[in-house]
C-alpha cells in the first residue's frame, strides 16, 4: 500500500506484496475485502483514527489485484 509506515516496509517486500506471493491473491483479496469491512465499520467510532481512508487504502489494492487478475487472464488467453 502506497501510504503504509517504514515498519511495513522493513524486509525486501511490503506486508501485503509478500502475503500475496506466500498466500496467493485470492487469499489476500478476502484479507482486503474483511479489512475494509472492519474500517467501514468502525469508522467514527475509534478515536484519533481515520478509519475511512485505512478502508480506501484496502479498496484501491484490491481493486489493483483485480487489475492484475484480467491482464493475466488476458496474457493466458493469448498464449
Amino acid at each position: 500500500m502506497h501510504n503504509a509506515p517504514s515498519y511495513y516496509k522493513a524486509h525486501k517486500f511490503e506486508c501485503l506484496e509478500e502475503m500475496r506471493m506466500i498466500f496467493g491473491i485470492k487469499a489476500v483479496k478476502i484479507f482486503c475485502k474483511l479489512n475494509i469491512w472492519k474500517y467501514r465499520y468502525r469508522d467514527g467510532h475509534k478515536p484519533d483514527t481515520n478509519d475511512s481512508e485505512k478502508a480506501d487504502e484496502y479498496l484501491t489494492y484490491l481493486l489493483s489485484l483485480e487489475k492484475r487478475g484480467v491482464k493475466w487472464l488476458l496474457l493466458a488467453k493469448k498464449i
